[in-house]
């Protein structure tokens, strides 16, 4: 079971809106660890973070740092598929935030993540399924078998539908650091 695999400091393949992910508990530094190495990613770029509701991130994520206007986009946003970078809470890992003092956070709409998320009693990270520098895939049989060979376990179910990673929006800069269509057509009558 993918949930337990994860609760027990796995890293497995799933898919998300848009494409296949890297998934670990966040709590276990050494899954969070052997996922930025088996991903071959820089330390100080951070990761994604995703969860089925606000309080399972409640403990990450400062929120009162947040304005009003924040508050409202997430609101109009999530769950969703898109990733907003907000201000984390005293002594957050490291390994999340890479050299920031942020990070990528989620709400999801997605069942399958909502489940996962549901069944590990919080959030998960959530990086493409790719070597860093690779193109991220939304086909299962396009994922390089040589990062499936590493992992501990794969949920082949199809993704989202969204066909390209979701977008990501930086609340602190006020800034889109990812369009995606989804994001366009969602903000085409009312730009931020």
């Amino acid at each position: 079971m993918l949930s337990q695999s994860i609760r027990s400091g796995g890293v497995v393949v799933c898919p998300t809106e848009g494409v296949y992910g890297l998934s670990c508990d966040p709590r276990s530094p050494e899954a969070v660890e052997r996922l930025i190495a088996l991903k071959k990613r820089s330390l100080s770029k951070g990761l994604i973070l995703v969860g089925q509701s606000l309080e399972q991130l409640s403990s990450y994520v400062d929120f009162e740092r947040l304005t009003a206007a924040d508050h409202l986009l997430f609101r109009q946003h999530w769950p969703g598929p898109v990733t907003f970078i907000l201000p984390l809470q005293q002594g957050c890992s490291k390994l999340i935030s890479g050299e920031h003092n942020s990070a990528a956070i989620r709400i999801t709409a997605f069942p399958t993540l909502r489940e996962i998320c549901r069944q590990v009693g919080g959030p998960i990270i959530s990086t493409s399924a790719n070597f860093s520098g690779e193109e991220a895939v939304s086909e299962f049989a396009k994922l390089n078998q040589e990062l499936l060979g590493r992992v501990d376990l794969c949920l082949q179910l199809p993704c989202g539908g969204l066909c390209e990673p979701t977008a990501i929006y930086d609340t602190l800069r006020q800034k889109l650091l990812r369009p995606s269509a989804h994001w366009n057509s969602l903000n085409q009558q009312e730009p931020l």
